[in-house]
């Protein structure tokens, strides 16, 4: 049964970890994954892989209503062959429920034949679902530092560490956190500015 009760919306993050047991050991392998079979992010092909292959490359794709299900594909990027080596429907249902999954995933060829196995690990992020039409989100995913899905290549977890190491140290710049300026810094009364009491003249005039 393919239907999903409450269908999730949010952002689900997939890493490529490895492959092992690939049965064309003189390709020259990379990863395809899509949720709808036409938008599809890739790995980095691995040059003398022989039967295993290790990408770590990670990758963000906005969840829409009705995609449950990641389309996984293992290419080979020699330009003599560039065939499809294997490939798997990854059902999406367990990393809904429990938020993170991380497992191998058999491959077969076209022919029905086992081309090996590729390790995904998966983190959903739920978001709650939305009142939008179906295949409406309000929670496009922006490009921009932070997250992990630029074309055709997967995005390292140390750029996005330097990213944020960069931004603690500007604001750390700034002065410590105990003087940061009060949200009501400018709102408050004006100070009093009555003249000096008459006990302040008679000290004066002694």
């Amino acid at each position: 049964n393919n239907t999903l009760i409450n269908m999730p919306y949010g952002q689900l993050e997939v890493i490529v970890v490895e492959g092992r047991k690939l049965k064309d050991d003189k390709a020259v392998p990379y990863v395809s994954l899509s949720l709808d079979k036409q938008n599809k992010k890739k790995t980095r092909a691995i040059e003398d892989a022989g039967s295993e292959a290790f990408w770590n490359e990670k990758f963000a794709f906005d969840v829409l209503e009705g995609r449950y299900e990641l389309y996984l594909e293992v290419f080979d990027e020699d330009v003599d062959s560039d065939g499809v080596l294997g490939g798997a429907v990854v059902p999406l249902q367990q990393v809904f429920q429990l938020g993170y999954v991380n497992d191998w995933f058999n491959i077969t060829r076209p022919s029905g034949k086992p081309a090996g196995e590729i390790r995904l690990s998966m983190n959903f992020q739920n978001r709650g679902p939305t009142s939008g039409p179906p295949g409406h989100t309000p929670y496009p995913i922006p490009d921009g530092p932070g997250y992990f899905s630029p074309p055709n290549s997967g995005s390292s977890i140390k750029g996005f560490t330097k990213n944020y190491q960069v931004q603690q140290e500007i604001f750390s710049s700034l002065g410590p956190e105990s003087g940061a300026i009060p949200l009501d810094y400018g709102n408050g009364p004006p100070p009093d500015n009555k003249p000096p009491s008459s006990e302040y003249h008679k000290e004066k005039s002694n």
